[in-house]
């Protein structure tokens, strides 16, 4: 068998807590020919200092230090780079099993994408998110199936992914987006794919420990991105928008009265948080499928509720109240 080339990029921004460790399992792959690129996306730890260590013990490492531009901007840096005949990305604070690239590799055959699961790493336990069979896709089978792997987040990020460099071509990530700029990515590239194979292996493990990737404070800039998203999905699905009750319908909702949860915990003031809650609530989307019969917990029932009705500062008062209670199960 030929062996091809294989291109990791690997965003880096203030890691060094966890970056040793994701390197390390790169460098413990059985699938030795690829080329790491390591981009420290103004790091102000010693994030830097480490790639750099990396670098000086294995060839095959080459580190680019850039100004702080985000993680898109980082990503990009790492395509326009890269050599390799496919790509794969890994979050710095992430790691992989051995395996991986080899299982990757292997499984290529003529798809132009692969699909792998992933694990949860949580500070007690891990989740795994799998399948048990190999799932063959088609342009057209996927969308018959994309309700399963939009739920499921098997195509929300570029992570436990094997891209062809030739078909990503000139796509990259939007970095003017800052909320499901991976997810815009990923679509522009499926529209390209003919076939495209979900694996039934789970190599990455996703660090949900580091509170700094598993959180994220509001920006303003959200609120137009949460709906950018939503109609590009359902653009690629269906060629139109329309209001029927699908996993992306129910993922949209949920992501807006998170958004509203957002806004009301951050700091801006009163009058702010009012004006972009207004912009969640009052939007024909979300008033549209917020008016489908969903069969969620109490915790998204009660806001679902005053958001339909608009009313925004009992929205305020309930999440003001549950951080409040939060607070004081905690203790």
């Amino acid at each position: 068998m030929n062996e091809h080339m294989v291109t990791i990029i690997i965003p880096v921004y203030n890691a060094d807590k966890y970056l040793k460790k994701c390197l390390e399992s790169v460098l413990c792959q059985t699938y030795a020919e690829f080329e790491l690129i390591l981009v420290d996306d103004g790091s102000k730890d010693q994030s830097g200092m480490i790639c750099d260590n990396f670098a000086s013990e294995d060839t095959r490492i080459r580190v680019i230090h850039k100004s702080n531009g985000g993680v898109s901007s980082a990503r990009n840096t790492g395509l326009d780079l890269a050599t390799g005949d496919f790509i794969t990305f890994i979050d710095s604070d992430d790691s992989v099993d051995k395996d991986l690239l080899k299982t990757f590799v292997d499984q290529i055959h003529d798809n132009d994408l692969l699909i792998s699961g992933f694990n949860y790493i949580k500070s007690n336990s891990v989740e795994k998110r799998n399948v048990e069979e190999a799932r063959q896709y088609t342009s057209q089978s996927l969308k018959e199936d994309f309700d399963f792997l939009y739920a499921n987040c098997y195509i929300n990020s570029p992570f436990a992914k094997f891209y062809r460099r030739e078909l990503i071509g000139k796509n990259r990530f939007d970095d003017t987006v800052l909320l499901g700029e991976d997810l815009l990515f990923n679509l522009t590239y499926l529209a390209n794919c003919k076939n495209i194979l979900l694996l039934p292996y789970a190599g990455y493990n996703y660090n949900l420990t580091n509170e700094s990737a598993a959180t994220r404070n509001f920006k303003p800039q959200y609120v137009n991105n949460i709906f950018r998203c939503y109609e590009n999905v359902k653009i690629f699905k269906y060629g139109q928008i329309n209001y029927n009750g699908d996993a992306i319908d129910e993922t949209f909702c949920t992501n807006c009265i998170n958004m509203v949860q957002l806004i009301c915990y951050s700091e801006f003031g009163k009058a702010d948080k009012v004006s972009y809650i207004n912009q969640i609530i009052t939007n024909l989307h979300f008033q549209r499928v917020s008016k489908i019969k969903w069969s969620f917990g109490l915790g998204l029932k009660i806001p679902l509720v005053l958001a339909q009705k608009q009313r925004t500062k009992k929205l305020l008062s309930y999440f003001r109240l549950k951080k409040r209670i939060t607070k004081i199960i905690k203790k």
